[in-house]
């Protein structure tokens, strides 16, 4: 046996070993859905939509938040096509590590893992703020400052499926508050209250400007616009969920239904929110004048009365009581901030494991072999998981506590303190942005190459073809792509720049709007320079099979199940040198754990498939032919042979059926099956029999 496949027997028993260590799927849809929908419909979208009411008016408000609503469904369109084809862990950066740049992936993947803990950070911070209502003591709110984060560390403690169920309870409770708060606004506009009707003559004032913070109209909506997409951040939660999945089948209603109910919601509130409330009015947070739009309130260092959202001024308008209404407030902010730290923290891990990091510190020179070091330490420090609950506590706990301290900041109550706040914020802010814009590039290289090698993957990939998708908006693909990158970089570089038309605090308003593009772009140079590289993307897959590899690199890292997967398993099993297998749908999956080694087709048509893929257990090489691999569910016209000790040879004249194929697998094996609870996965474990002339046939069922 020669030198790199006993590196691979190496490579597969040190990943078996890991499995230990890796997080439980256990997640169902209705859960992830609860997950995304308590991460985005939080308190920034009432705040932004505030500040953008104060700055533009009702009517650019309400154009602000529908035209942004576009650009993220375009952007979660891309996503969505993406993950359903694979619903991999950390896949915001395999996808542009795959189809965009290496280094560029990495620099995404640590920019969205601080973008999700200054959020955490912000939320607390609001919901603090939002407790100012009740004129808490600055001794009160140093109090909340550290019991909040303490209560939300403790949540994410927990196992995947507690904190699924958790968020299913935050989500109904949500939901319960979005139907009151429709009937409040509408019962409001009719009279309830004074008596006096409103109809729609605030909302007749249409586009206005706030001198304080704009030159004119145009640049009050480009600010609106700039702060409206903040609210809209925390969709993308859903590819941070694949990690936990039970099924990869589960996202597919996330995905789909997700961002045009966001959408909808975020359009009626704010038609609601503008119809009720003059865009004027004093008690109406003031505009910062920063860049993008943050979550601190402020109404000047020697004002004594709260700032209040839009909702809450409406009904104080009619004499109304809004206690029970901003306890509603801060339960928002603070269930949004859970699911930022659960965020973080599976990014944090993520990026631990990725394949993607790793591949970056085994190409480094060996002058720099001291950042394989660190890289081997940040593993195995932040890519292991608690032995009873599955959960990266260390990666919960370094996300929680590395801004911890900026809530503490903005107690003594000074201006600079606050600017220094909500520019760090709108680092936060600006980061997300670039991540959609990110995950489109990624979309729109991917369907090119699609298009460019059409021909060849009708034949032997077929699933990857557009016309397989089942999507709504499939059929405007890729023109929703060019629009939400368009867009992005619009926000960023163009609509983000239109608080520094007015020429007031220019250096703090920069700092605020485009230091984060700047630190990524200087992360992304360093990156490249430590691999000797040029200032260039670093994939060009115009090569059929450069394209082909990606496509099974990115197939390979799909989890179809994991032990253990259900709340039941209190230990994992001892998966050393053990051989497992899965079936979804009648197709048989390979694992990350069994190593794939591709190998030429026998046939020697680079047109066809890559040939056969090799799996490894207890010392021995299995080959397989590759059309066993997820990218087809047939078998082709190739040999197959097993290596326990003596050769045999079966020749496939034809096609059998998947039953055959599966005695085939489990020749000289013995076979477990392992029924998980709650679940209509068989999942297959192989061990070698002591004696290798004995062969049991699967069951029936297999």
């Amino acid at each position: 046996m020669n030198a790199s496949r006993q590196q691979d027997i190496t490579w597969t028993v040190e990943y078996e070993q890991s499995l230990k260590t890796i997080l439980r799927r256990t997640l169902r849809p209705w859960q992830i859905f609860s997950i995304v929908i308590s991460g985005t419909i939080g308190i920034g979208f009432i705040q932004n939509t505030s500040y953008a009411l104060r700055v533009a008016g009702p009517g650019g408000a309400f154009l602000a938040v529908a035209l942004v609503g576009v650009v993220v469904i375009s952007v979660m369109e891309c996503i969505c096509e993406m993950l359903s084809v694979w619903p991999i862990p950390n896949a915001m950066v395999e996808f542009v590590s795959a189809f965009v740049d290496e280094e560029l992936a990495i620099v995404i993947g640590v920019s969205y893992w601080i973008m999700q803990m200054l959020m955490y950070s912000a939320l607390v911070t609001s919901a603090v703020s939002l407790c100012g209502y009740w004129h808490l003591s600055t001794s009160w709110r140093a109090v909340l400052h550290v019991t909040v984060p303490l209560v939300l560390i403790a949540i994410n403690f927990r196992p995947a499926h507690i904190f699924g169920m958790f968020n299913v309870l935050v989500g109904l409770t949500k939901s319960g508050f979005l139907v009151v708060l429709f009937i409040l606004m509408i019962l409001r506009n009719n009279g309830w209250g004074d008596g006096n009707s409103i109809g729609s003559h605030f909302f007749n004032e249409g586009i206005e400007h706030d001198p304080e913070a704009a030159d004119g109209r145009f640049a009050a909506v480009c600010i609106a616009i700039s702060m409206s997409a903040f609210s809209y951040l925390g969709l993308e939660t859903v590819m941070t969920t694949a990690f936990e999945v039970r099924q990869p089948r589960d996202l597919q209603f996330t995905l789909k239904n997700t961002p045009l109910l966001v959408w909808i919601i975020y359009a009626v509130l704010t038609l609601l929110f503008t119809l009720n409330v003059p865009w004027n009015d004093p008690e109406l947070p003031r505009y910062s004048n920063q860049g993008l739009g943050g979550l601190i309130q402020d109404r000047g260092v020697n004002s004594t009365s709260p700032s209040l959202v839009a909702p809450i001024v409406a009904l104080r308008r009619a004499d109304l009581n809004v206690d029970v209404l901003n306890a509603f407030f801060v339960f928002t902010a603070l269930s949004a901030a859970n699911v930022a730290l659960y965020s973080a923290s599976r990014t944090l891990f993520g990026l631990a494991r990725s394949t993607t990091l790793l591949s970056f510190t085994q190409s480094l020179p060996a002058n720099r072999n001291w950042l394989q070091k660190i890289h081997k330490q940040f593993e195995i420090a932040l890519g292991t998981v608690g032995k009873r609950t599955s959960v990266p506590w260390r990666a919960v706990l370094l996300s929680a506590v590395m801004f911890c301290w900026l809530p503490f900041v903005g107690l003594k109550r000074t201006n600079s303190t606050f600017e220094f706040q909500q520019t760090l914020l709108n680092l936060g802010s600006v980061n997300g942005i670039v991540i959609w814009g990110s995950q489109c590039l990624a979309y729109i290289r991917y369907r090119y190459y699609l298009q460019k090698h059409q021909e060849r993957l009708i034949d032997f990939y077929s699933q990857f073809l557009p016309s397989r998708r089942t999507n709504y908006f499939t059929y405007f693909q890729p023109a929703l792509a060019y629009l939400g990158l368009l867009s992005c970089l619009l926000v960023v570089v163009g609509f983000n720049s239109a608080s520094l038309w007015n020429g007031k605090e220019i250096g703090l308003k920069f700092a605020g709007a485009y230091i984060s593009p700047i630190v990524g772009s200087v992360l992304w140079i360093v990156l490249k320079a430590c691999r000797g590289k040029r200032l260039t993307l670093q994939f060009q897959l115009s090569s059929w099979n450069d394209f082909r590899k990606q496509l099974h690199r990115l197939t390979d890292l799909v989890y179809p199940t994991d032990y253990p997967t259900s709340a039941e398993s209190k230990e994992p099993p001892d998966t050393h040198n053990k051989v497992r297998g899965a079936r979804i749908d009648d197709m048989i999956l390979t694992r990350p754990n069994l190593r794939t080694i591709p190998h030429r087709s026998t046939s020697g048509d680079d047109q066809g498939p890559p040939g056969d893929f090799v799996r490894v257990a207890n010392g021995h090489l299995h080959e397989l032919p590759y059309d066993l691999h997820p990218c087809s569910t047939q078998m082709s016209h190739t040999d197959m042979s097993f290596d326990t000790g003596t050769q045999e040879k079966m020749s496939l004249d034809e096609t059998p059926p998947l039953s055959t194929v599966s005695e085939v697998l489990v020749q000289d094996f013995t076979r477990k099956e392992l029924k998980r609870p709650h679940s209509d996965i068989a999942v297959e474990r192989v061990e070698m029999d002591s004696d290798p002339s004995v062969l049991r046939k699967p069951s029936a069922d297999i």
